[in-house]
C-alpha cells in the first residue's frame, strides 16, 4: 500500500509537470545594436522567467549560452577549432573505411533507388490543391501566433546606390499599416551606405494552440486520407504506386 502511494505521488507530479510545460507560456526576446560596435543577445524563458536560456554574441568573440534553472547558471561556449578537428577526424575515418564500402555500392544503390521511388510519392501526395490550402491555413495561423508583442526599431539605413533607398521607402511606406502598431522609427540615408541602430523583438508562445492547430492539420481528411494510406501500404507491403 506504502509502495503505491508512493508511485500516485510520483505519476501525480509528472503529470503536473507536463502540465505546466504545456499550459505556462514560453517568452522569447531577442535585441540586436550596432551603435559603433554590433553585439546580438536573445533569450527563451519559460516559468515565469525560472528557467531561462540565453545567448550572445559579441563582434569578434565566439558566441556564448547560458542556462539559467531557479538561479543556478551554467555558460556555454563554443569549443576553438572544433571544426577542424572534427574535419580531421572525418578524414582519417573516410581513408580507412575506403575500401570497407566498395563492395557494398551497389546494395546501397538499389536501397537509395527504392527510397526515391517512395519519397516522390510521397513529396507527390502533399502537392495536390486540397492539401497544400490546409497546409497553408495551419501555417498562417501558427504565423498569427507566434508574431511579436513587442518590436522596437530604431535605426539609420542607407545604400550606395539611391535607387534601393528609394527601393526599401516604399516597401515601409506599403508596409505602415502593417507595423504601425509597433514602435519603428527608420531614418532613410541616400548615396550613403549605412546600417546604424537598434532591434528589440519579444513575444511569447503557448503551446496548447500550437498543438491544437497541429492536431486539427492532422484530422482533415486530405491529411487523414494520406496518413491512411500511408499506413495500408506499410502494413500490407508493396510498392507505394497508386493508379
Amino acid at each position: 500500500m506504502f509502495l503505491l502511494t508512493i508511485i500516485g505521488y510520483i505519476l501525480l507530479g509528472f503529470v503536473m509537470i507536463l502540465a505546466a510545460m504545456i499550459f505556462i507560456p514560453y517568452h522569447y526576446q531577442a535585441v540586436a545594436e550596432n551603435l559603433g560596435h554590433s553585439q546580438m543577445k536573445g533569450s527563451v524563458s519559460w516559468l515565469f522567467g525560472g528557467i531561462r536560456m540565453e545567448f550572445i554574441k559579441y563582434p569578434k568573440r565566439k558566441a556564448e549560452t547560458t542556462l539559467i534553472i531557479l538561479g543556478l547558471t551554467k555558460k556555454f561556449q563554443e569549443r576553438p577549432d572544433s571544426k577542424k578537428e572534427d574535419q580531421k577526424k572525418f578524414g582519417i575515418a573516410s581513408k580507412n573505411n575506403a575500401k570497407k564500402n566498395l563492395h557494398t555500392d551497389s546494395v546501397k544503390d538499389s536501397i537509395s533507388a527504392q527510397k526515391r521511388h517512395q519519397n516522390e510519392f510521397g513529396i507527390r501526395q502533399f502537392l495536390r490543391t486540397d492539401v497544400l490550402k490546409k497546409i497553408l491555413a495551419s501555417l498562417r495561423k501558427i504565423a498569427r501566433h507566434i508574431l511579436p508583442d513587442q518590436l522596437i526599431v530604431n535605426a539609420k539605413i542607407g545604400f550606395s546606390d539611391p535607387m534601393y533607398t528609394g527601393f526599401l521607402s516604399v516597401l515601409l511606406t506599403q508596409g505602415y499599416l502593417w507595423y504601425d502598431r509597433f514602435d519603428i522609427a527608420v531614418e532613410l540615408v541616400f548615396g550613403q551606405e549605412m546600417l546604424e541602430g537598434r532591434f528589440f523583438i519579444g513575444g511569447r508562445i503557448w503551446l496548447p494552440y500550437l498543438l491544437s492547430v497541429i492536431i486539427g492539420l492532422l484530422v482533415t481528411k486530405p491529411i487523414r486520407n494520406i496518413m491512411l494510406t500511408n499506413l495500408k501500404i506499410k502494413f500490407k507491403g508493396g510498392s507505394p504506386y497508386v493508379g
